[in-house]
């Protein structure tokens, strides 16, 4: 699965986040899949691997960012559901 972010107008005023957290979590299979080291915000992309035996399940989504010294964490922002 790969989910794709742009925050070139929101990194302009918040220098200090530079990287993304993202889950994926399946209430029908009782299963989450996440990143916490996260792309830096210059690739503007992130790659979640879930594997494929769970394609056609949907996936409710997450995602929050992070500094790289980790001191600076926001508060996680539901995206939505996903159909992988």
């Amino acid at each position: 699965m790969i989910l794709g972010f742009n925050l070139h107008g929101l990194m302009k005023s918040i220098q200090i986040i530079t990287g993304i957290m993202i889950l994926a979590f399946s209430p029908k299979d009782n299963i989450a899949f996440s990143v916490c080291s996260g792309s830096k915000r210059k690739s503007v992309t992130e790659v979640l691997e879930i594997p494929s035996f769970y394609k056609g399940s949907e996936f409710h989504s997450w995602i929050s960012f992070v500094s790289d010294d980790r001191m600076s964490i926001s508060m996680s922002s539901y995206v939505g559901v996903i159909t992988y």
